[in-house]
């Protein structure tokens, strides 16, 4: 075992999949294509994981050809495009990267958006190799290490081309190594996408925007005014990719949720991460539930009283616990409020 909480069997890219098949909105390729490409989604579901699994531009993006890739914008600065480009050689570096340009995307392909959200998407999942020290930039190891991985995502590209899978429906999930090396898991990115699937399942408006008035912020939220018709991510909302109604109730459910990346920090108790972290945020009034997810902490589904847990065990099973209810009636009424304001605002453009 180790200090994360994984076993050092553990297999992150096998987990991911399982994970990701589990919630039914992936699926195996095709014949021969799954020996090629791990998973395959619907256009509108390929960039909502693109989206929110994002962890500051460096671990997923769609091909698109030898020089450029395409990401998805993250919500929190959605701009009038929903894509980015960035030089693949920006994409593939350990060092700082370089802000995606709206302006390249635009210039390549008036279609290409069309193209991205509708068409269906192959997944591969590639292991980033791994490199401890990032601050010896001058390292030729790091070069190495660089060139190593940019010759990953172009052997993606080469299998594309040979398979007659156009680069644009294909999208790269990277993950990187933690324990010096030892093993490969996802980010808290990850779990915050799936936490927002679980709640969208259950009839809520998910985001990472906090809509409240509540000055402090835990990783992803979920709202559901009582009268809300069905539930979505809030960008399926702005570029219009499912109906929903405007919704006029104060009334109904608000949520918070923590996100972690490891066993040992979903378990934790401490204020900066897992359950304690998820408690503290609950308690001025502002929410109803707090939940954390993370993987493999089923026994916080027996253990825990307060916070809701969403987990996952090594075949991809999901597990759900309630959380308890602890919100303060007149603070939660203004929170919907607020969100009602902004789905007004969100149907009207």
């Amino acid at each position: 075992m180790t200090r994360t909480g994984f076993d050092l069997k553990f297999n992150g890219k096998d987990f991911v999949k399982k994970v990701l098949l589990n919630t039914k909105l992936f699926i195996r390729p095709e014949n021969d294509l799954a020996k090629i490409f791990d998973l395959k989604t619907s256009g509108k579901e390929a960039f909502l994981f693109a989206s929110y699994a994002n962890t500051g531009y460096s671990n997923i993006a769609y091909l698109y050809d030898d020089e450029l890739i395409i990401q998805a914008t993250e919500e929190v600065s959605y701009p009038l495009c929903p894509f980015l480009a960035m030089d693949i050689r920006d994409f593939c570096t350990y060092r700082f990267v370089k802000n995606p340009s709206i302006a390249t995307f635009l210039d390549l392909n008036g279609d290409l958006t069309k193209k991205l959200l509708e068409k269906e998407k192959y997944i591969k999942i590639l292991e980033k190799p791994y490199y401890s020290d990032y601050g010896y930039l001058r390292s030729s190891t790091l070069r190495h290490r660089e060139k190593e991985f940019q010759g990953m995502v172009k052997e993606v590209l080469k299998m594309c081309k040979e398979s007659n899978i156009e680069p644009s429906n294909v999208l790269i999930y990277v993950l990187t190594a933690g324990e010096n090396g030892s093993i490969y898991y996802p980010d808290e990115s990850f779990y915050e996408y799936l936490a927002g699937v679980v709640f969208r399942e259950k009839g809520y408006l998910v985001s990472r925007i906090n809509f409240s008035r509540y000055p402090m912020g835990p990783d992803f939220f979920a709202f559901r005014p009582s009268d809300l018709s069905r539930g979505a991510f809030w960008l399926e909302i702005c570029l219009k990719l499912t109906e929903i109604n405007q919704p006029q109730s104060e009334e109904g459910s608000t949520v918070i949720i923590e996100a972690e990346d490891t066993p040992n920090e979903t378990r934790s108790y401490g204020e900066k991460a897992g359950v304690g972290q998820a408690l503290k945020y609950l308690g001025p009034g502002y929410f109803d539930k707090a939940f954390v997810i993370g993987p493999l902490a089923q026994d916080l589904c027996e253990t825990e009283k307060r916070a809701g847990i969403i987990t996952f065990d090594e075949k991809g099973k999901i597990y759900f616990k309630d959380g308890k209810s602890n919100a303060v009636p007149e603070l939660q009424n203004e929170t919907l409020r607020e969100v009602n304001a902004w789905i007004k605002l969100a149907l009207s453009r």
